[in-house]
């Protein structure tokens, strides 16, 4: 077979292009864009992998000029860990609105507060966190060597790291942790990417308390307190958007905006959107800062979730003075009365159906979509209140769960290997877990 033609080759590269674009991080995706105008796939993954180095590099040297003295000095440190990727998301929002408000709560609980990026085989890290406003200075995981005072640390991790954190610490942040008293919490954003209680053992094993809390009201109960064999606390992710004023009926836009998850419905809903009512505009909310995100969300007469649906593409249009659909799903939604709103559906194939008639009755009502907003907010506000956002918060401080598993003669017994006690070292440690080097190097499991 002979070379490509520069047609083909062309095409190719736009395909790659756009798959980069909806699969990578942002932060990954611009800078592999930097180095495409040579044209060269395996020159530009290079080249942008290099970018992506380089750029950690430099944060390195901020967060180690940077580093807190008051945390160096502490006794008792509560790290929140983040992903390593500078982007925006709810889960990454609600984090650092975690780490924000324990800091305030300091008098309370007695922790020094740490943001910090999750351990990775790449080393990649940021400092500060550019997709909406803030002014937490993010740190490396590996920085908490620095504190040799801490007799313990409040490890906050987010759950989909449940599985590999462990395997990710280099011989030295294990004999760290090993040698102090830490307490682990998983929080638990979003329950499909939680993992089942077997694949977070290693966790089990290092820590000497574990717990989860559950944003969502749905899955913050008995049953998933036992599923997992983790006391449990609700805390619902609280976004304030006062800085944010609501828009009329009268100043919405033929605008929809709908959020980039991938869902079987998603492509057919589209479709008949785009050719049943031309003259709305589709926005897709991917890439962009929240301020820009809650521009659109303040415009658009309609929103669209294709992903959890009782998230934040139907919440803050909703308090932005709009409406959001979505298809209704148990997992997330806080009791199945919500199925009684004409803009939350039963089924994918419904919503293909219906959605158009809905959006065409209730853009031409004003008072029907007035009220349908009003009812909405109505039923936000009983589930969202800062007050009760930032008692939550105590109580996680304090570790005053509210649920816990039934069978705990089982957990007891799963746990029965306590955890090394100090002075324990990662060469000597082989209840099971896995730490991987930054060498490469593993330890053993049993």
């Amino acid at each position: 077979m002979g070379s490509f033609s520069g047609s083909f080759r062309s095409k190719l590269f736009t395909a790659c292009r756009q798959i980069a674009r909806w699969t990578l991080p942002q932060p990954m995706y611009y800078a592999l864009a930097a180095s495409w105008r040579n044209r060269s796939l395996k020159g530009a993954f290079t080249q942008g992998a290099n970018n992506l180095a380089d750029e950690s590099a430099v944060f390195e040297r901020t967060q180690n000029i940077t580093f807190p003295l008051d945390v160096v000095d502490a006794e008792k440190i509560m790290v929140i860990v983040v992903p390593q990727h500078n982007a925006m998301s709810g889960g990454i929002y609600s984090m650092i609105s975690i780490a924000r408000h324990m800091r305030r709560l300091k008098w309370l609980h007695g922790f020094e507060v740490l943001v910090v990026t999750i351990p990775n085989p790449s080393r990649l890290t940021y400092f500060r966190n550019t997709n909406f406003q803030n002014s937490e200075n993010i740190y490396r995981f590996e920085q908490i060597l620095r504190c040799t005072k801490a007799k313990e640390i409040y490890l906050h991790l987010p759950e989909y790291a449940s599985s590999t954190f462990v395997d990710d610490l280099s011989r030295a942040e294990l004999d760290y942790l090993l040698n102090r008293h830490l307490h682990v919490n998983l929080l638990n954003q979003n329950i499909r990417l939680m993992h089942e209680k077997e694949k977070f053992a290693s966790l089990r094993k290092i820590a000497d308390g574990m717990s989860q809390s559950a944003a969502h009201h749905s899955y913050a109960g008995q049953a998933f307190a036992d599923r997992y064999d983790l006391p449990t606390i609700l805390l619902p992710a609280y976004t304030d958007l006062s800085d944010y004023p609501p828009s009329e009926f009268e100043q919405k836009e033929k605008l929809i905006i709908y959020s980039f998850d991938d869902a079987p419905h998603k492509d057919k809903c589209l479709k008949v959107i785009a050719n049943k009512l031309p003259d709305y505009k589709l926005v897709e909310i991917r890439g962009i800062t929240f301020d820009r995100y809650m521009d659109y969300a303040t415009r658009c007469m309609f929103s669209i979730s294709f992903g959890e649906g009782f998230d934040g593409y139907v919440a803050q249009p909703i308090y932005q003075g709009g409406i959001g659909f979505t298809v209704y799903n148990d997992e997330f939604f806080p009791s199945d009365h919500f199925k009684t709103y004409e803009n939350f559906f039963e089924s994918e194939d419904e919503m293909v159906n219906e959605i158009c008639d809905k959006i065409v009755s209730l853009a031409a009502n004003r008072e029907a979509y007035v009220k349908l907003n009003k009812e909405l907010l109505e039923e936000y506000h009983k589930l969202y209140k800062f007050d009760e956002y930032i008692a939550q918060l105590k109580k996680l401080s304090l570790k005053q769960f509210e649920v816990f598993p039934k069978a705990r003669a089982a957990v007891a017994a799963s746990n029965a290997q306590p955890k090394p006690s100090y002075g324990t070292t990662a060469a000597s440690f082989e209840p099971g877990a896995v730490g991987r080097m930054r060498d490469g190097e593993t330890l053993s499991s049993t």
